[in-house]
């Protein structure tokens, strides 16, 4: 009797011990783009299970460290490998009678690519992964970004992918422990 409560106390020292806040599974963009004319108004229209939005904002919520500037003639060097991840961070406005402003944060991860060694390009493509909040929840997506030398412009268009939710570890502990309460009890080790 004394080894069933010392073995429950235990049980229950490891369950509750280490229990972190269960998060839901992140909203999926399963289609949608954010598109920017470098200077001009941003816009992102994204599709989920959840939400259909589109909306705009100013440009000064969007960043790309790796390119900024257009104009200049030293961002992209032929031959050269060019980082064109960016964020996307402030308040945006839903394009619709009454609409109200929703929230955006958003880091939009690039693929490194290859400047083409020809002076004739005009466009470069890449696959991008994107995290972060809409309204505060959670989303993730992923897609192709192209960017466009002559119109100045970057278009992230969000393809859907398939994606399997993983486990928390709290849930595999509490599995775990019956599992082996149940062995445990079978051939009574209790």
């Amino acid at each position: 009797m004394m080894k069933q409560h010392i073995v429950g106390v235990a049980c229950a020292v490891l369950l509750f011990g280490h229990v972190s806040a269960a998060h839901a599974d992140p909203i999926t963009i399963t289609s949608g783009l954010i598109g920017v004319e470098f200077g001009e108004e941003v816009s992102a229209t994204l599709n989920s299970s959840a939400f259909a939005l589109f909306l705009i904002s100013k440009s000064d919520t969007f960043h790309m460290p790796g390119v900024s500037d257009f104009q200049a003639g030293d961002v992209f060097q032929p031959g050269q490998i060019i980082d064109l991840s960016a964020v996307v961070n402030g308040a945006f406005k839903e394009n619709r009678l009454g609409g109200g402003t929703i929230p955006l944060f958003l880091n939009l991860t690039a693929v490194p690519v290859r400047v083409p060694t020809t002076a004739s390009w005009t466009t470069l493509r890449t696959a991008f992964t994107m995290t972060g909040t809409v309204a505060g929840d959670d989303v993730v997506g992923v897609g192709s970004l192209i960017v466009d030398r002559v119109e100045e412009s970057a278009d992230f268009v969000f393809s859907s992918s398939s994606s399997s939710p993983t486990p928390e570890p709290a849930s595999l502990i509490l599995l775990g422990t019956g599992i082996a309460g149940a062995i445990a009890r079978r051939f009574k080790f209790l």
